[in-house]
């Protein structure tokens, strides 16, 4: 009972780690503020949290999620026209990549031009299979010598901690290069995301490294 108990207790803090940004302020200009100067769409939740905390205190800037927050998967999501127009008018958009958001393909068709962040991918083409090969360390040593991992094709990148700080360093590296006005800001906010990234990597090491399957039963 004491490790059930601790494994909820480190969930809480990881629901706390990812939604502490909205408790702190909105990523959405309001009406009494001036016109973004910067227009970021992220493609799914996942990168839409990991982006939020990427552009804390960053002035004229605005994150808009494509796909309903209380959405599930992105393959149950039709995109709307209104979603097309969110997308004509940003200045970059950010994605997990590696199949993930089925609807990137039209989204490409529709504004070919357009800056796409692949969260999960390098120079465009590398898909995320390179990444779940090397993320051992997120399994504490023992068990039969024997480690589980994400399946090669399974996107859900950011389940993983070492993964997901991947994932952060190429959204804030990306936004840096496209908005290079703001680059150490992201830089910044990417090494203190990071930080608290790594805490809860090392303290879910611990508290787990007793159990003697890694299954996870979804």
């Amino acid at each position: 009972m004491k490790l059930i108990s601790n494994v909820m207790y480190l969930l809480s803090r990881i629901i706390l780690i990812l939604c502490l940004p909205v408790a702190c302020g909105s990523a959405v200009a309001n009406s009494k503020t001036p016109k973004p100067a910067f227009k970021i769409v992220a493609a799914s939740y996942p990168v839409y949290i990991a982006t939020l905390n990427l552009i804390k205190n960053a002035e004229d800037v605005e994150l808009k999620a494509l796909m309903p927050l209380s959405a599930g998967c992105p393959h149950d999501v039709s995109l709307t026209p209104k979603d097309f127009v969110s997308v004509a008018n940003a200045d970059v958009l950010i994605a997990n990549g590696a199949g993930f958001e089925p609807f990137l393909e039209n989204i490409k068709k529709a504004r070919p031009n357009l800056r796409v962040i692949l969260a999960s991918e390098q120079s465009g083409a590398e898909a995320a299979k390179s990444e779940i090969h090397h993320h051992d360390d997120d399994h504490p040593a023992g068990h039969n010598g024997h480690d589980h991992h994400v399946s090669d094709s399974d996107p859900h990148v950011w389940t993983s901690p070492a993964m997901h700080i991947r994932q952060v360093i190429r959204i804030a590296e990306g936004l840096a290069d496209a908005n290079a006005s703001r680059a150490a800001l992201y830089r910044a906010n990417a090494s203190n995301y990071v930080a608290r990234l790594e805490d809860l990597r090392a303290t879910m090491a611990e508290q787990l490294k007793s159990l003697q399957s890694r299954a996870i039963i979804t």
